[in-house]
């Protein structure tokens, strides 16, 4: 549900570059719950909402990161932000695959960053 009168991404029938299978028809972040890192959030131009804090993943130990990403979501935190460079992809993955089989999250309730390198675009 968009706050600023703008329909959803699912309601428009666009993808908010967020979920796993744009094909399919998910509903962008919902209004939050509770918790202050869950609540502020911006709304996009295509109306889904994006958290403005996010953990950042860049340079974070291997081995630490999926402990680090599991308690930011323990806390609240419902972004995600990582990059192919950071060459942590499979720890952040881990960690948040084992907090939605625990059923901490959806995985529609996360927007997650990733970023690749402009030599590896087609």
């Amino acid at each position: 549900r968009a706050t600023n009168g703008r329909r959803s991404c699912h309601q428009s029938g666009l993808s908010c570059g967020f979920h796993l299978n744009p094909g399919r028809r998910q509903r962008c972040l919902p209004e939050p719950s509770s918790g202050f890192v869950n609540t502020m959030a911006v709304t996009l131009n295509n109306g889904c909402r994006m958290p403005n804090f996010g953990l950042g993943t860049w340079k974070s130990e291997p081995g630490k990161v999926t402990l680090a990403v599991k308690e930011a979501i323990d806390v609240g935190y419902r972004q995600i932000d990582g990059a192919y460079v950071y060459e942590n992809e499979k720890e952040v993955g881990e960690a948040i695959a084992q907090k939605i089989k625990d059923g901490i999250v959806k995985r529609e309730d996360l927007f997650i960053v990733s970023k690749l390198w402009c030599t590896f675009h087609a």
